[in-house]
């Protein structure tokens, strides 16, 4: 086996393992965005219970709480889609970041087969010309190391 073929494998191994951490750190900056958005979440609900807590305490009858309840329906459905909806922009966010990785390495391998593809052609073309010039028609090629 020759130092070309060693090469080579290296290389494809060494792009497989940068592949694999350019997803890797894609994915753990859409896990972190994802951490921040629940870090301010929690925060925000912890304020808003403490606010609803605060004025149910301080009713004097218990209509008054049913009330504060039913008021609180509305707000908590439109915060949970807002969450939902930063949700989906951050994995959308995430995603696209991996398919363009994909999309790039996709596009290095094809450049790869093309020019090895191009460098088999010249191969063979060199060998039939060795082949010729050597001993006449009946000489066996050479096998490529």
């Amino acid at each position: 086996m020759s130092s070309l073929t060693h090469k080579k494998i290296f290389s494809a191994q060494k792009a497989g393992v940068e592949m694999t951490f350019a997803v890797l750190n894609e994915a753990m900056d859409g896990l972190g965005k994802l951490v921040e958005l629940n870090v301010q979440a929690g925060k925000s609900m912890l304020t808003e219970n403490q606010e609803v807590l605060s004025t149910a305490l301080s009713a004097k009858e218990p209509h008054q709480v049913f009330r504060q309840q039913a008021t609180q329906i509305k707000p908590a459905i439109e915060k949970a889609q807002s969450y939902w909806r930063h949700v989906h922009g951050i994995l959308a966010s995430t995603l696209a970041g991996v398919t363009a990785l994909a999309e790039t390495r996709l596009k290095q391998l094809r450049a790869g087969s093309h020019g090895t593809a191009e460098r088999a052609g010249e191969v063979t073309e060199t060998d039939d010309s060795a082949a010729e010039s050597s001993t006449g028609p009946t000489a066996v090629p050479a096998v490529l190391e």
